[in-house]
């Protein structure tokens, strides 16, 4: 059985508002609804999910040397 999925932006009229519609095989759905895809064009009226943040980048620390570490950097 083959399903229309329906992404925001595009150029087809659904409801209203333009969409990108798509004509997917029913075991595909999962895949493209992780893509971002939505499987009903009432989804297309929902705000639109924030993106994760990015994380900050973790600040590496400066392995201590030992005594006899820092001597040998001065021979």
């Amino acid at each position: 059985m083959s399903q229309m999925i329906y992404k925001r932006g595009g150029d087809t009229l659904v409801w209203g508002l333009k969409a990108r519609v798509k004509v997917i095989e029913a075991d595909e759905l999962e895949a493209h609804l992780a893509e971002g895809w939505l499987d009903h064009p009432s989804k297309l009226f929902e705000p639109e999910p924030e993106p994760e943040p990015e994380p900050e980048p973790v600040k590496k620390q400066r392995k201590s040397k030992t005594p006899s570490e820092n001597a040998d950097e001065f021979v």
